[in-house]
């Protein structure tokens, strides 16, 4: 797949100012559906219009259901979507009420994988946000007279997204006590279309006022809660968890059905009935949950403009009370991905995960490039299942580690680093270097990468992707004489772009000599979140800047011009170390400082 066209876009991404706001991926997925079970085989397209008839059921008739979903960057680096086949059915149940196929639930799942996997360099670090993802059935088959579409689109798009609200960690709520969201009998149950733009007048003047959203009042009474304009509400009072019943006007989220099992299996006390208003008012806590809001305190409750400020019960843990701390922290731990045990250890089956399906084999060798993606991993008939199981990544990595040991393809893991893996052919030497979904492969032996290549392809199918150029941020150059150069220029204008600094002017050196800070002199920083990053950015720079180690480890502030380091062609295969040491140098603490260099040949290998 051609993703080049947003390269450049995806590159220049800043995900440290990341809102809740479409950002263009790389594909959509689109099947037609034409039929109760007619099922066209579904495809990955480019991100873009779609041609689409102006007398379609959506258009005219308003028959249309949405989902949203959110795939996460785990801890670890992999990526998983949260109870999916939960959306899954949620669409179903939509479809069967507008008279509308849907996809069943494992096609449904496996779409969004796909869509996903597609779109997997998207999916945002973790802590910076998370992969928005949009499944959509349309009628798209012309109508005239009353009556569903003879075809339908299953289409999925994705966007990278941060906080749905500007607010911060909390929320204050205006009570709308005229117009309601849903009425009974009607489709507030269901993710249709027409869902959310009902409460575009009340949210619009709300938020005119200041208010970070609305809170409605049910129809039938006008005096109890029932939602939100975009997500669930909660309230606690008493110790007692408070909800409004799912009893058709009410749509039945995917997270608040999750807070509402944790909270369960934690032994607290759980009500879904309705909710007067006053008891929101006099709550000890209220706060919301949505797929797009996660779990969103509320800090105060508006009504005829007189305003009741939440009071959170004690102990008081972050902006939670007691007891929703314990269960959101535990929600949140599991919809992320981290590693739970104890009581929430049955939960793990929430987080599926998704197989990172592209290995790219790297060269970094001048003579001999290779590199490869895996285009599919042949599916055994069971993973569908098998996928939904919490134990099942872990069970493949311990088939890996099994592979390892009986000494598959004949590469031992390096003792200092878990990453790397070597093979050693006579004197032939081979080297796996890998990150996450990538791999070095080196070796001054074009034969036996090649034998390496040919295992690998008995159990993948492999396709060659060009020479490396790029790689963590470290870009690769190659001369006509085989000398490598490798270097961080782009980063580092990165780096000056992230900084605002572009219009600064050079300096020569990277340390002023005989300079020396002290802990006693200067005045601390009220956040040091940005300075942090800047030398942690830094730090990484002298990966390919030894000279600037010593700066950047002293003062952590120094930009470097975009240069890099040579690595030459050379017979001379001595290792060398130099020294040097500066007496008590550091009047901090009253140690010395040492600096050193190792040399293979004339290349350096550590500083």
């Amino acid at each position: 797949m051609d993703t080049r066209n947003n390269d450049e876009a995806y590159v220049n991404f800043n995900w440290d100012k990341l809102g809740f706001g479409l950002t263009p991926t790389d594909y959509i997925y689109i099947m037609k559906i034409s039929g109760k079970d007619n099922f066209s085989e579904g495809s990955l397209s480019r991100y873009g219009n779609i041609e689409i008839s102006p007398s379609a059921a959506i258009f005219n008739y308003g028959q249309g259901l949405f989902e949203g979903m959110k795939a996460y960057r785990r801890p670890d680096g992999g990526i998983q979507l949260f109870r999916p086949e939960l959306n899954a059915l949620r669409m179903k149940n939509g479809a069967d009420r507008l008279c509308m196929p849907s996809p069943p639930v494992d096609v449904f799942v496996d779409a969004v994988k796909k869509i996903v996997l597609a779109n997997q360099r998207w999916v945002p670090p973790p802590g910076k946000g998370s992969l928005y993802i949009r499944p959509l059935l349309m009628g798209s088959g012309a109508v005239l007279g009353i009556g569903p579409a003879p075809e339908c689109t299953f289409l999925i798009f994705t966007s990278p997204i941060g906080n749905w609200y500007k607010c911060g960690p909390s929320m204050n709520l205006y009570v709308e006590n005229e117009v309601p969201r849903a009425t009974p009998g009607g489709t507030g149950a269901i993710k249709s279309i027409t869902n959310y733009s009902p409460v575009f007048e009340a949210v619009n003047k709300a938020k005119a006022k200041g208010f970070t959203d609305v809170l409605f009042l049910d129809a039938a009474t006008g005096k109890n809660v029932e939602e939100v304009s975009s997500c669930n509400v909660f309230i606690v009072k008493d110790n007692v968890i408070l909800t409004p019943p799912t009893n058709g006007t009410i749509l039945p989220g995917v997270t608040r059905k999750s807070i509402i099992e944790i909270a369960l299996h934690l032994k607290y006390k759980v009500e879904e009935r309705d909710v007067p208003l006053m008891d929101v008012l006099t709550a000890d806590e209220v706060f919301c949950t949505g797929t797009a809001v996660g779990v969103t305190a509320v800090a105060s409750v508006t009504l005829h403009d007189k305003r009741t400020v939440i009071m959170v019960s004690e102990p008081r843990v972050s902006i939670f009370g007691a007891p929703s701390a314990v269960i959101v922290e535990g929600f949140f731990l599991i919809r992320w991905g981290f590693l739970v045990a104890g009581d929430l250890l049955e939960f793990l089956g929430w987080g599926f995960p998704i197989i990172n399906s592209s290995l790219r084999f790297y060269p970094f060798t001048g003579g001999y490039s290779f590199i490869f993606e895996i285009a599919d991993v042949q599916e055994p008939s069971s993973f569908r299942k098998a996928s939904i199981i919490p134990q099942w990544q872990a069970a493949m990595q311990d088939e890996y580690d099994s592979l390892r040991a009986q000494g598959a393809l004949g590469f031992c893991a390096s003792a200092s680093d878990t990453s790397l893996f070597v093979k050693q052919d006579g004197s032939n030497i081979i080297i796996l270097l890998l990150y996450v979904d990538d791999i070095i492969l080196t070796s001054s032996n074009s034969v036996k990468i090649q034998g390496v290549i040919q295992e690998l392809s008995e159990v993948f199918d492999l396709k060659d992707m060009g020479k490396l150029t790029y790689f963590l941020g470290l870009q690769i150059q190659y001369k006509d004489n085989g000398d490598i150069f490798v270097n961080q220029s782009k980063y580092i204008k990165d780096l000056i772009h992230k900084a605002s600094i572009e219009t600064c002017k050079p300096t020569p050196t990277p340390y002023k000599p005989h300079h020396q800070l002290l802990t006693s002199e200067g005045t601390l920083l009220a956040d040091p979140t940005l300075y942090r990053s800047r030398v942690g950015s830094l730090q990484y720079l002298t990966f390919t800047r030894p000279n600037n180690a010593y700066a950047v480890n002293t003062v952590c502030q120094f930009m470097t011009i975009t240069t890099g380091i040579m690595y030459f062609v050379d017979i001379i295969h001595q290792l060398n170390a130099f020294s040097n040491s500066d007496w008590a140098a550091d009047l901090n603490i009253r140690r010395s400082i040492t600096g050193y260099v190792l040399f293979l040949g004339n290349n350096p290998i550590s500083w």
